[in-house]
């Protein structure tokens, strides 16, 4: 390949190094058509005097990308062009002052550019059988094909030299991009602005068409207008070379319906670089010698282009299935939903107890009101066939509840009706007077309501 070993275990290590100290790797090199990213390996290469070699420079890579998956986004970027296409489009009517050398605009134009209202129909601005549907805005179109019940919500990005609002913009997400790093969303004014008319135009769309499925695509700052509906919604959503800050990971839920595709040398999506192989979400790099990375014909024109389809992590759904299904396997005894959210609230018995393992008793103890932060009650080991066995006993896990106590219903517990309560749930007395001493928090010998619900709260 060239005349520099490169040893991957080193670059596992120096990696591994990076992550350790919270530092990004400063530069990426493709080896047999995987990249790795090495700071030492490329000053490693240019201690040869810049004599590259052929086969770390070469970004070789196998396009893995399925046909399907290319129409699929060849369609959702042609669909975005042809938004910017109608505002480019639209001609800027001249006022008669601004040919006296005043430069005053015309009230029309002032108000169409306030209200994102600068566009105009095109020829073939029907893509294959979707038809295009105004919005209202210049911001987006909606693509509706009723045979198929989909309707395609494509929203532009910005252009800075037709569109003045556009050019404020800019350097106000430009500013956002590089210093946010909580907040995804927090993207300057006029982002905040343009989000809401995209909010609305979204509302529309669906109420419009109810049965239809509902898909949002974009481009640059419209990607971002994508994925915020997307991730918010939790629809399908194709971003294309996606604007981003350090927040869009922390403040906002990638979805297992989000594709993103960008270039790999793309500055404007760095940040969402940095979440392929670790969300939900299907990542497409896409990897060619143009000069100017952010272009979107690139997606659905370019004949050169090649994509690298990156492994996506499993949704929770499907890790908490993998889970389910492995107990199952194993013949572990699984909880229902019942019983993990109430066990969540803290109304739980213990599942079984370890007699070969004491630290496993000592994770069921309920709550002692004499010492607040340790569980006491259910400390007793009991052997029985199913604790010997490691098995949950065979009585279904039941809350307890203040009226199923109350026999006499005078809104007070007392030991006898807690007693006979118990009893028949198999509880022995001395779990039974523990339980009622800490319940009857001011030792007057009952439990009231009051005293009753505050427990279960602290629990």
């Amino acid at each position: 390949m060239s005349d520099i070993v490169v040893d991957i275990e080193d670059l596992r290590e120096e990696n591994i190094r990076n992550v350790k100290v919270d530092r990004l790797p400063e530069h990426t090199y493709y080896i047999d058509g995987l990249p790795y990213q090495s700071k030492e390996v490329k000053e490693r290469v240019f201690q040869t005097k810049f004599n590259i070699p052929q086969g770390l420079r070469e970004r070789v890579i196998e396009d893995n990308m399925s046909p399907d998956e290319k129409d699929r986004m060849k369609l959702m970027a042609r669909m975005v062009d042809k938004v910017y296409d109608r505002r480019k489009a639209y001609t800027r009517p001249i006022s008669m002052s601004r040919l006296r050398g005043s430069g005053d605009e015309t009230r029309e134009y002032k108000t169409k550019l306030e209200a994102r209202q600068l566009y105009a129909d095109i020829n073939n601005q029907d893509i294959d059988d979707y038809t295009l549907q105004d919005t209202g805005n210049d911001l987006s179109a909606l693509f509706v094909n009723k045979n198929k019940k989909e309707s395609v919500l494509a929203i532009r990005g910005l252009l800075p030299i037709t569109d003045s609002k556009d050019t404020f913009q800019l350097f106000e997400m430009g500013a956002y991009t590089l210093a946010e790093t909580d907040k995804a969303e927090k993207m300057g004014t006029e982002y905040k602005n343009d989000r809401e008319i995209i909010k609305e135009t979204y509302r529309t769309a669906k109420n419009a068409y109810p049965d239809h499925k509902i898909v949002v695509t974009g481009h640059s700052r419209g990607s971002k207008l994508a994925l915020y509906l997307g991730r918010d919604n939790d629809i399908e959503y194709h971003a294309f070379s996606p604007a981003g800050n350090r927040g869009d990971f922390i403040d906002s839920v990638p979805r297992d319906g989000g594709r993103l595709y960008y270039h790999t040398n793309d500055p404007v999506s760095l940040f969402h670089h940095r979440g392929k192989g670790t969300t939900e979400e299907q990542h497409y790099e896409m990897f060619n010698s143009r000069l100017n990375t952010h272009d979107l014909k690139d997606f659905y024109m370019s004949k050169s282009s090649q994509f690298l389809k990156h492994p996506k992590r499993a949704s929770q759904q499907r890790i908490e299935e993998d889970i389910l299904l492995d107990m199952k396997m194993k013949n572990q005894y699984i909880p229902t939903p019942e019983e993990l959210v109430d066990s969540d609230l803290g109304n739980f018995e213990p599942l079984y107890f370890d007699s070969q393992d004491p630290k496993k008793i000592k994770r069921t103890f309920a709550l002692n009101k004499d010492v607040p932060y340790e569980r006491t009650i259910f400390n007793k080991y009991t052997p029985s066939v199913f604790t010997d066995l490691n098995l949950r006993p065979v009585k279904k896990f039941e809350p307890m509840t203040f009226e199923e106590i109350d026999s006499d219903k005078n809104e007070k517990i007392s030991l006898k009706e807690l007693s006979n309560y118990l009893l028949s749930k198999n509880y022995d007395e001395d779990t039974i007077k523990d339980l009622f001493q800490t319940y009857d928090t001011n030792n007057d010998g009952f439990i009231t309501r009051t005293e009753f619900t505050n427990l279960k709260l602290m629990v």
